[in-house]
């Protein structure tokens, strides 16, 4: 009975969340998460983003830009399960 508890209980654990703000977020085409066993794509919403239920792990954090903006990275993201990881601030810098 306790294995079978705790089996249920792991299907309601949920992944761990990621966002941050994104300036000018106009400029972003897509922003995906990737790390070694998964890839997700992210929300833009107001001036920002969010990225739910993302496995346990490290991520990179890839912000694809339209001109005249230039596409930037994030790394070493730490996701924990029910957490949320801030990214922080991510200011898109202009093509030359």
């Amino acid at each position: 009975i306790m294995l079978v508890g705790l089996l249920s209980f792991g299907r309601y654990l949920k992944g761990g969340n990621m966002k941050g703000s994104l300036y000018p977020v106009s400029g972003v085409s897509q922003i995906i998460a990737v790390s070694n066993e998964d890839t997700i794509k992210g929300i833009l919403s107001g001036n920002g983003f969010v990225i739910e239920d993302a496995k346990n792990g490290s991520y990179m954090l890839l912000v694809n830009a339209m001109p005249p903006y230039k596409s930037t990275t994030r790394s070493n993201i730490q996701v924990v399960n029910q957490r949320t990881f801030n990214v922080g601030n991510i200011r898109l810098d202009k093509s030359n």
